[in-house]
């Protein structure tokens, strides 16, 4: 598309058609202020509250509102051209207790592991902590999960952060294409350093 758009523009300049040399120059300009937006390092955050203010965390701004398919997320936010999302699920310890689930928050981090391999093809796990982390006053285990994704056939790289508090499980689910591992993950992190429960 850019090699496209740079022929089309050399032929205009060389006047050989003016109406399109116009209208390449608003092209350019577009797809100029695009590349910035996208090649640009800086990520800018909101701390956004979900859940009827039950948690908050900070959500880069280029991130929207997004059905991610999950019926029992709590929030789902994405940016389809950045491929970039994340969803919380919420779940109380005395709904589990009910049903004779007594997990640890390491047990739950188990299960929600096993849950995410399901979609994906030779699936590879890293706990990033070996022992359990305190963020913002809950315990906190995180997993990087990295695999294929079965309904696309793409590398997914996914950061997968279980928070504990007195009362309730939350389970952070971020992802981006396995490709652009390197570019979100410092922002995967600030997302996840910056969950509390309100």
């Amino acid at each position: 598309l850019i090699a496209s758009v740079i022929c089309e523009c050399r032929l205009a300049v060389n006047g050989k058609n003016d109406r399109k040399m116009k209208k390449l120059k608003w092209i350019s300009v577009l797809l100029i202020a695009f590349l910035a937006i996208s090649c640009s390092g800086e990520v800018k955050y909101d701390n956004k509250s979900f859940n009827d203010g039950q948690f908050s965390f900070d959500v880069p701004t280029f991130m929207k509102s997004l059905p991610l398919g999950n019926e029992d997320a709590s929030m789902q936010y994405g940016h389809e051209i950045n491929a970039f999302f994340v969803m919380v699920i919420t779940e109380t310890q005395s709904s589990l207790l009910e049903v004779g689930l007594d997990y640890s928050i390491e047990d739950y981090g188990d299960f929600a592991v096993d849950y995410l391999k399901e979609s994906l093809t030779s699936p590879k796990v890293e706990r990033v902590n070996e022992t359990i982390q305190n963020i913002n006053g809950l315990e906190s285990i995180s997993y990087k999960v990295r695999g294929v994704f079965t309904e696309i056939k793409e590398d997914i790289f996914y950061y997968l952060t279980i928070y504990k508090s007195e009362d309730n499980f939350y389970s952070m689910s971020t992802w981006t294409l396995g490709s652009r591992e390197g570019k979100y993950t410092p922002v995967m992190q600030k997302m996840i350093q910056s969950f509390k429960e309100n």
